[in-house]
């Protein structure tokens, strides 16, 4: 979806396509505690022996944060563990010093990242929260040797359950109801779906369009325009706006969907028209998705 959506998905975090399984699992019963359930409470109790304890991360400034989350990832005996274990406990701390943390990486408060061809323009760039986030990420999955991490992250929350019961366990975890929950939700879901299909279908662009939809009206908010500022970067001042309408502002799935197709254009209507379908029928689709899944 990176390269098609272009600018719609501003996020460095590429995925690499993976062959399909020859055939699906039998459905596991759906988990209840999706959240936390992945080690048993001895497991638990093992790694916790091990791992340093969370700060109190609500006592934090966003560079205090970072900080810390550096130190716990170096001072963590990562050893024994096995790559989902280690992806699992890296993704906890980060959620609980960042509880938003798909619309960081994601695009909803600015890019996470950024290339610039001039060194002098490269140098000068003082870098924003998500672009921090997304670096201190990258760097503790490089020196723990992950890779392919999405499919790690479907393993760690949502091992042998289906796609219908993955999607309601992910509108689960973030069902706050806020403009932030909502584009979390659909960020995790479409890595996932980008990591584990072997190709693109229609609902995946819908996917786009939506989480694009509310990239516009947070920067309306801020800004007063749905024009997004130069390279997509807010200013102090409208980032703070931007947090602050995004995790505060209530939207339904019904108003999603309707700013979803009013912000879906021409562009949008000839990539559904790939899969034989209207921009319509995709958004159609993608809303019936994440009503049958139960979201809330």
């Amino acid at each position: 979806m990176e390269g098609i959506q272009g600018l719609r998905r501003q996020t460095p975090i590429s995925t690499q396509r993976t062959a399909p399984a020859a055939a699906k699992k039998t459905a596991a019963p759906a988990r209840t505690d999706t959240f936390q359930s992945v080690l048993t409470k001895e497991e638990r109790a093992e790694q916790a022996a091990r791992t340093p304890d969370l700060p109190n991360f609500s006592k934090m400034t966003d560079r205090q944060k970072l900080s810390a989350l550096a130190t716990l990832h170096d001072a963590t005996d990562w050893g024994g563990m096995t790559d989902v274990e280690k992806y699992k406990l890296m993704n906890d701390r980060f959620e609980a010093a960042f509880p938003h943390r798909g619309s960081y990486m994601g695009g909803l408060y600015g890019p996470a990242g950024i290339y610039f061809e001039n060194p002098v323009d490269q140098a000068n760039h003082r870098k924003t929260l998500p672009e921090r986030i997304c670096d201190e990420w990258s760097r503790e999955c490089s020196t723990a040797g992950l890779t392919k991490v999405y499919k790690l992250h479907k393993e760690a929350y949502y091992s042998g359950m289906t796609d219908e019961e993955m999607v309601a366990a992910i509108f689960k975890r973030h069902q706050g109801g806020t403009i932030a929950d909502r584009f979390d939700a659909l960020y995790e879901w479409s890595n996932i779906r980008d990591a584990t299909k072997h190709s693109l279908e229609a609902i995946d662009y819908a996917i786009g369009d939506a989480m694009f939809a509310m990239r516009k009206t947070v920067c309306r908010v801020a800004t007063g325009s749905e024009h997004f500022p130069v390279l997509g970067f807010y200013s102090p001042g409208q980032f703070r706006a931007v947090q602050s309408a995004a995790s505060g502002m209530k939207v339904s799935w019904a108003e999603l969907k309707q700013m979803t197709l009013e912000s879906a254009g021409a562009f949008s209507d000839s990539l559904a028209l790939e899969f034989g379908k209207s921009v319509q029928e995709a958004i159609d689709e993608l809303f019936d998705t994440i009503l049958d899944a139960g979201a809330q």
